[in-house]
């Protein structure tokens, strides 16, 4: 099931590419506080804690995911409107393929997944941190599934609430993504949360027959700070 923006992983959705199969179509940007953390706010970064980790902004909740959750990720995946900006998307999952999914990522202590949903609980789609612990960053991958949810501004607070967390609570210098340059929407989404342009490889993606550029952005923890975010130092 992949994510929607980050470097080497998937991409798609509403928005962009990343962990599994999620992306997310994200709106306006968010001022002010953007999550309050509901569980285990710790800095110990163990699976245990990582699971059970519960942020709630202004538009979204991000709980971890679910068996539950899983056909509708697969229907999802059958749409090519939503895997479009998947990087790491062939062929549409099976459920059987998703549940091996869920539990590989289960298992890895270097990925930090959640489940996006409205704070009335309705599933839209998934957020991954994949992390580099000995370089102290992340990437990240976003995808709201749902397309009727699209341009709402859940990717942007979903992203927000993931970026906070990353700094505060995980403490990392840096958050990092890849995205296609001919998604225009997923690019507003991540400028509006700080990311920043550094990179571009020519012709490296093949979608529809016809070759693209991948963007590499950044945001920093110093970045994140100055902009008035709520990473502690």
């Amino acid at each position: 099931m992949p994510c929607c923006s980050a470097a080497p992983p998937p991409e798609g959705g509403g928005i962009e590419e990343g962990g599994h199969a999620l992306k997310l179509g994200f709106g306006i940007a968010i001022h002010g506080i953007y999550c309050s953390w509901l569980l285990n706010p710790h800095d110990n970064m163990t699976p245990a804690v990582i699971s059970e980790s519960i942020l709630q902004g202004q538009r979204v909740r991000l709980r971890p995911v679910q068996e539950s959750d899983l056909p509708q990720y697969v229907a999802w995946l059958a749409d090519r409107e939503v895997t479009r900006w998947l990087a790491a998307m062939g062929t549409p999952p099976t459920l059987d393929d998703e549940y091996e999914w869920y539990e590989r990522r289960r298992s890895d202590p270097d990925a930090v997944m959640w489940a996006i949903e409205t704070l009335d609980g309705r599933l839209l789609g998934n957020v991954e941190l994949r992390l580099n612990t000995a370089a102290n960053r992340a990437e990240v991958g976003i995808g709201i599934h749902d397309r009727s949810q699209w341009s709402k501004g859940y990717g942007t607070d979903a992203m927000l609430l993931v970026v906070d967390y990353a700094f505060r609570e995980l403490k990392l210098n840096r958050v990092e993504l890849t995205t296609d340059e001919r998604n225009g929407r997923a690019i507003r989404c991540y400028e509006k949360c700080g990311f920043v342009r550094e990179g571009l490889l020519r012709e490296h993606r093949l979608m529809d027959g016809k070759y693209g550029n991948t963007i590499f952005m950044s945001v920093l923890k110093k970045e994140w700070r100055a902009r008035g975010r709520t990473a502690a130092a």
